[in-house]
């Protein structure tokens, strides 16, 4: 009985496994919130059997609920759920909000945690409430919540089962707020560039900046002009074009923000004019008139958006130039140049939030489609590489001595070096972030405190910035991404997609352990069955064999004639049982498939049978005969192989006959027998778990499967499967 129910556990937990993979396809491909928290509460629904379902989104900004979807709540509970579930407190939003787990309120008329929707509830019939909070990280997304007309506790898994869910929907419905983010911030550029294109064609910023320069240059009247931007941290001003009888002179020069008249430009938002003679002007200013030879010197702030991007410089030799009507027209062309530096600021944001969008895309179906561990790390890493313009990314997991985490994978210039390096859980970032369980970065990270220095200088390691890896359940190692290739260090931005990546790194490794146990569950299975096989046939050929031996042992003298009859009936019996043994050993690994296709395994097969039940089963081949991938080969000699596994037990048919059509895009194969057949729609029979293996099989290659039966009329077994995608 103890086998029994451990097989009837794992099947079941089986099952799960599969509807929970399924879902979280479902759900990652969805792109519309309203599509995927439907599909949500639906699958929520299904898997507990509840009476209602309703998932709610959380507006962070206000705290309250931004959305909301519901399953099974009538349109008057509905509308007087969504007025109490307003209130700031005693809602199932506002305490997933303060606990951020799991709750079960066993029965509402003893519990009142959710005073303000308690009586709506009850009045209802609502005894028992589950509340899951939908997080990604330390970020509450929302809660999903079941409602049952029964009060009493939930079994464990049920709660398990409802915590994946959500977890897996959590990730998708933030994925789809990026792309909904992305989006918007897309038709915000596309209408910028659409009122500046008047003013400003190139988006180009070098370009642009030229072609204003010259302008302002051509129309003002000065002698050189240039366009200085802040650079990073805001303490210089860099020349970036200068155009003019003294471009060269001025061209590359910095400017210290502190005690220039370019500075003060900046500080006041204001145009600054020195004339000469330069008595008690900033030196810096002085320097850049001497350079130019100029008498006058104009500065002004190009400002976007309130924020300061640099300075446009006019020299002139005019001792009293840059009157009014000047100035107002270098501003014009001071707000040309900011148009052009904020559009093309604006198009490269666009351009990294679609590379983003892409990238996670991509990350999407690789954690749905690999399996293989390492390979899915590698990606993650290399993705992250490129949309941080990271020089190089490494990720390092927990070992089981928790003093140390192990760089399982690298990318850059310094992969080979520190690929296998073991990094201290004290006295690093890594350490670091994993104590504070939040991003740990640094400008100048080999003579940072917090930097463990070998690795660091292994690595040739300037800019750093480290995350944790986590999942709900645990923290399971940290990404880090050093050396950002542009000017300054790795930005909050930075710091979401590292964290981002990171949690789905985490993922992966829970992912593969599942997949793990998932085929760990489908060997037991499979051996519990072929155990069941061996006693059913085997070993009762086996025990027949023993019995009849021994009576002719004792007739050998008395009686030869019946003591042969019982050998010869031995005899047949063994070779029963030889041919028992060796069926169930093609089915436990038929090496014909691997090692010689789908035609010979099915061939060797269909011979297995005449031996071991003496059916001959005709064989019908069409079209051009090949190799196929692995996948379709193995599902097309499993679906052959359970369907006549039917026959033989259930047809009770005189003829049976397998055909194969190997047609350019697609297997089609079939089985035919002419025995008892059944009714598809009546009450499913025991044999429909093998009719579900068949369909699954053929789905896990994107193929379908058919089933024709009647009762007296025999069964057909048709599938389709295709080639194109196979691998």
């Amino acid at each position: 009985m103890a086998t029994v129910l451990s097989h009837s556990a794992l099947r079941e937990e089986n099952r799960r496994l599969r509807a929970l993979v399924s879902f979280g396809r479902q759900v990652t491909a969805e792109r519309d919130l309203r599509a995927q928290l439907r599909l949500l509460a639906e699958e929520a629904k299904r898997a507990t059997g509840c009476m209602a379902v309703a998932v709610l989104l959380r507006n962070p900004s206000r705290d309250d609920a931004d959305g909301v979807e519901t399953v099974g709540l009538s349109v008057e509970l509905e509308r007087a759920w969504r007025a109490a579930a307003r209130s700031e407190s005693g809602t199932e939003l506002s305490l997933a909000l303060g606990a951020r787990r799991p709750a079960v309120f066993a029965d509402l008329a003893e519990d009142h945690s959710l005073i303000a929707v308690r009586d709506v509830l009850l009045g209802a019939g609502v005894r028992r409430v589950v509340s899951v909070p939908l997080v990604v990280g330390d970020h509450l997304v929302g809660v999903m919540v079941t409602y049952d007309r029964e009060p009493g506790d939930v079994a464990e898994e049920v709660v398990e089962y409802l915590t994946a869910l959500a977890e897996q929907a959590a990730l998708a419905i933030e994925n789809a707020r990026l792309y909904r983010e992305l989006r918007d911030r897309l038709a915000e550029v596309t209408g910028l560039q659409a009122a500046s294109a008047a003013l400003v064609e190139e988006l180009q910023p070098e370009r642009a900046l030229r072609v204003v320069a010259e302008q302002a240059l051509a129309l003002s009247g000065a002698a050189t002009v240039s366009i200085e931007l802040l650079r990073h941290g805001g303490h210089e001003l860099e020349v970036q074009v200068a155009v003019g009888e003294h471009a060269l002179e001025l061209g590359a020069m910095r400017v210290p923000v502190d005690g220039s008249l370019p500075g003060a430009a900046v500080a006041s938002g204001r145009p600054q004019i020195m004339r000469s003679p330069f008595r008690g002007a900033p030196d810096q200013g002085r320097m850049a008139a001497e350079l130019a030879d100029a008498r006058s010197l104009l500065v002004l702030p190009l400002r976007a958006r309130d924020k300061t991007l640099g300075t446009l410089s006019a020299y002139t030799r005019h001792p009293n130039a840059f009157h009014s009507g000047q100035v107002e027209l270098l501003a014009t062309f001071a707000n040309q140049a900011a148009m052009s530096l904020d559009n093309a600021r604006l198009y490269g944001e666009l351009q990294s939030r679609l590379e983003e969008m892409v990238g996670l895309q991509r990350l999407g179906t690789l954690l749905l489609e690999e399996h293989e561990f390492d390979r899915v790390l590698q990606a993650i890493c290399e993705q992250l590489q490129r949309l941080t313009d990271a020089g190089g990314v490494g990720l390092a997991l927990l070992e089981d001595d928790p003093r140390y985490l192990e760089m399982r994978t690298v990318v850059g210039p310094s992969a080979n070096a520190l690929r296998g390096a073991r990094i201290p859980t004290e006295g690093s970032f890594a350490a670091e972030a994993l104590r504070t369980n939040r991003p740990q970065r640094s400008d100048d990270a080999q003579n940072d405190s917090r930097g463990y220095k070998q690795s660091l200088v292994l690595g040739n390691t300037h800019t750093i910035l480290s995350v944790p890896m986590k999942t709900r359940q645990r923290t399971v190692g940290v990404l880090s991404i050093y050396n950002k290739q542009a000017e300054g260090g790795f930005t909050d931005r930075d710091a979401d997609l590292a964290t981002f990546f990171a949690n789905s790194a985490a993922a992966a490794i829970e992912n593969a352990r599942l997949y793990e146990r998932t085929r760990e569950y489908a060997v037991v299975e499979e051996r519990n069955r072929l155990a069941r096989e061996l006693h059913d046939s085997v070993t009762q050929s086996l025990f027949s064999v023993s019995l009849l031996s021994e009576a002719a042992l004792s007739l050998l003298e008395r009686d030869p004639s019946k003591a042969r009859e019982r050998l010869e009936r031995a005899n047949e019996l063994a070779q029963g049982a030889l041919a028992e043994m060796r069926a169930l050993i093609f089915q436990l690994r038929p090496m014909t498939l691997q090692e010689e296709g789908l035609l010979s395994a099915i061939k060797k097969h269909l011979a297995a049978l005449l031996s071991r039940h003496g059916r001959v089963v005709e064989l019908k081949v069409t079209g051009s005969v090949r190799r196929l991938p692995a996948g379709v080969e193995e599902a097309a000699f499993r679906i052959v192989q359970e369907s006549l596994n039917n026959v033989v037990k259930h047809a009770n048919a005189p003829r049976a006959q397998v055909a194969l059509y190997f047609e350019q895009r697609v297997l089609k194969l079939s089985t035919a027998d002419n025995g008892v057949g059944f009714d598809p729609n009546a009450r499913p029979r025991a044999h429909t778990m093998g009719m579900a293996s068949m369909r699954e099989r053929a789905e896990s290659v994107g193929g379908h499967i058919s089933v024709e039966s009647a009762p007296a009329r025999g069964t057909r077994v048709s599938a389709d499967l295709p080639l194109d995608d196979a691998e």
